[in-house]
């Protein structure tokens, strides 16, 4: 096996907070090597922005109804299954493999949370406190939505703290402005969504095509790649290696990370690589399973874990679909152009959680959820389905109803329970001979007392707006959303209960790093801005920690 030392520090996973941190890293002089399991993309010819999705199979919507990733970057379950511990078949988590991972297609919702959720105990007396709290974070919050370009409006939310905004784009449509007077004669507050697009003063500006969750060909919604990688790579200082997996991380005599070990995806050629420190960001799943996989000095079970915790609190997120139409806007469609009606450029409102805010709340469950807003004209007309009739007049009647639909797409969190973790599957393998993790997840009776009180909630939201035919879609299921894994690599103040410390420092091993959503200590509703603001924390702490790190023993 080929032996390199190439960089100061490697970074496992090139996506959201790899990326995040290595940019970091660069900015302050370090060399970083950044190993990613997946292809760099290539936007123009892989990217379906402004591919009409009745070209599609499915219409883009895949056989089983979900949005389908450009097939290049979806990991299969052929190749690299997931055990689920619960049930034979396919994993309820998508993975993306690509240089910039998931933020090639997220929707662009970049939130900051407050001490609701980062001191949860304290405040509600439910729920677990994090090692800091928003004021130790706000100043990394603000350098991630500056090299995001996050717009938005001040709204004075305790839910969501307001940022370093760039002037919006797009204003609240008529339907979500007739529901936030609604909501605002209850006490709840409806704003404008907080979005990590252009608005032209540093790119093309986004021109509200819709199409986010498809990829975006200019570059008008942020991307950890096309953002982060170029100015990096003009320092010099940045590697990045694509195709890239790593098999195990490499201890050395002092139980200190001396390196990893690599595996060409394509060739199948090993390597060996060392560093002063490494920094493993491949996903809450992947994280734990790269340490448990990895040898250890004494033949524990896996790195960094004397805490027993390395794969454990397994998270997630649940979803609901809330739909309905408004009579005040049957109608009222303009049409300018022949495709002016779709699409209906995304979410544009935001409804933060509006319960569990103090302590005493009569609910019976922690947390909360939050809403996300959409109102107008969709592709494929929603009222189809239940308008009768046939012919024109059923045609005529679809098209006056097509411009009054309102949508809620309602977030929850799931709590962190010790019963949904990651283990080694002992027996089988995937494609590249890694053993397989075997995922133990299910919803507890509060997880789904939670989203029942979504869904109660958002239905009475409508009702009160008079919506009529409200529908539900997305029914709850057993293993959650798949799209915000988190928290099976805690952090904490105390070794025994937590596997790093605020920054991210495995308490075992002082050169070894987490960074990414593994560490979280709750289940945030969209995550990857507070995964950007600990990324460049962390990476502020490890150049200044590399200037006087401790002996090795």
């Amino acid at each position: 096996m080929r032996q390199d030392n190439v960089s100061q520090v490697i970074v496992i996973g090139g996506g959201a907070a790899g990326l995040a941190v290595a940019y970091g890293l660069v900015m302050r002089g370090l060399t970083v090597t950044v190993l990613e399991f997946g292809p760099v993309p290539d936007p123009q010819r892989e990217f379906l922005t402004d591919t009409p999705p009745e070209t599609l199979p499915w219409r883009g919507h895949g056989a089983d109804g979900e949005e389908a990733y450009p097939a290049a970057h979806l990991i299969s379950d052929t190749d690299a299954p997931y055990r689920l511990g619960i049930e034979a078949g396919r994993s309820f988590l998508k993975r993306v493999r690509v240089a910039g991972g998931k933020t090639l297609y997220w929707t662009a919702h970049a939130l900051r949370f407050g001490d609701l959720e980062f001191q949860a105990r304290t405040l509600t007396g439910r729920g677990e406190d994090w090692p800091l709290n928003h004021a130790t974070l706000s100043p990394w919050y603000a350098a991630a939505e500056r090299l995001m370009g996050v717009t938005g409006q001040p709204a004075g939310l305790i839910q969501h703290p307001d940022g370093q905004f760039q002037p919006p784009l797009f204003g609240l449509r008529a339907a979500e402005r007739q529901m936030q007077a609604a909501l605002a004669r209850q006490g709840v507050p409806l704003v404008l969504a907080r979005k990590a697009i252009s608005n032209g003063e540093r790119s093309p500006a986004c021109h509200g095509c819709g199409r986010c969750a498809l990829g975006c060909r200019t570059a008008a919604k942020y991307d950890a790649f096309s953002r982060l990688v170029p100015a990096a790579a003009r320092t010099g200082r940045l590697t990045l290696r694509s195709n890239a997996i790593v098999t195990e991380i490499i201890p050395d005599a002092n139980r200190w990370a001396h390196g990893v070990n690599i595996m060409d995806r394509q060739t199948g050629a090993t390597t060996s690589l060392t560093a002063q420190v490494v920094v493993v960001a491949a996903s809450a799943v992947e994280t734990a399973r790269l340490l448990l996989a990895s040898p250890h000095p004494d033949g524990g079970k896996g790195l960094a874990n004397s805490s027993g915790l390395v794969g454990v609190f397994l998270s997630e997120s649940m979803g609901v679909e809330i739909e309905g139409w408004l009579p005040a806007l049957k109608g009222t469609a303009r049409k300018s152009g022949p495709r002016a009606d779709f699409p209906h450029h995304g979410e544009h409102g935001l409804i933060p959680r509006h319960v569990n805010l103090s302590p005493g709340s009569e609910a019976d469950f922690g947390g909360g959820w939050l809403f996300l807003t959409q109102s107008g004209p969709t592709l494929f007309p929603s009222p189809a389905q239940l308008q009768s009739g046939f012919g024109r007049a059923w045609k005529q009647a679809l098209s006056a109803w097509h411009p009054a639909s309102i949508r809620l797409q309602g977030i929850a969190e799931v709590g962190m329970r010790r019963e949904n973790h990651i283990r080694l599957d002992p027996h089988q393998v995937d494609t590249w001979g890694r053993p397989l993790p075997k995922v133990s997840f299910t919803l507890s009776d509060e997880d789904r007392a939670r989203w029942q009180a979504m869904v109660d909630a958002g239905c009475t939201f409508l009702d009160t707006l008079g919506a009529d035919h409200i529908t539900v879609r997305r029914m709850v299921p057993e293993t959650g959303g798949g799209l915000h894994a988190c928290g099976t690599c805690r952090m904490g103040k105390d070794p025994v209960t937590s596997v790093t410390n605020e920054f991210g420092q495995t308490h075992d091993i002082p050169n070894l790093f987490i960074a990414d959503a593994s560490l979280f200590v709750s289940s945030l509703n969209q995550p990857t801005l507070t995964v950007m603001a600990l990324a460049l924390r962390q990476a502020h702490f490890i150049a200044d920690w590399l200037r006087h790190p401790p002996p090795r023993r």
